[in-house]
């Protein structure tokens, strides 16, 4: 079955940087998967309804952070159990689980630690036995 995965990110480049970590990841995962681009944290409130698999989202946006479309996203009932990532340079790993997240990636990462991190969680998140 193809996964969905929505990746948010005001800053273009790097969006599409993860973009080709995580569709590298899902080859050597032998994993499909449609991705999906947003680039500020409304467009994850808005986009939530399309039922995706898994969530990357930047924290530092215009109008709306990761941190608020986090919280917005958890308090609706129907999205508790999406696995929801904050990327970001700074560290802010507890606020993240705090306001909701499942997990923090480290923005700074270089990119063999930013793959292997990818691979572990979707692996975890997207492997057959999540279906």
């Amino acid at each position: 079955m193809k996964k969905k995965i929505l990746i948010v990110d005001d800053d273009i480049n790097y969006l599409k940087f993860l973009e080709r970590h995580i569709k590298w990841n899902l080859k050597m995962l032998d994993l499909k998967a449609d991705i999906d681009e947003g680039f500020d944290g409304s467009d994850l409130s808005k986009k939530i309804k399309n039922n995706y698999d898994i969530i990357f989202t930047d924290e530092v946006m215009g109008y709306t952070n990761g941190i608020e479309a986090v919280r917005r996203v958890r308090a609706i009932k129907k999205y508790k159990e999406i696995p929801i990532y904050i990327v970001s340079y700074d560290k802010i790993e507890k606020s993240a689980i705090k306001a909701g997240a499942t997990g923090y990636i480290n923005k700074g990462n270089i990119n063999m630690t930013i793959n292997g991190e990818l691979y572990n969680i979707l692996k975890k998140e997207l492997s057959e036995k999540h279906q």
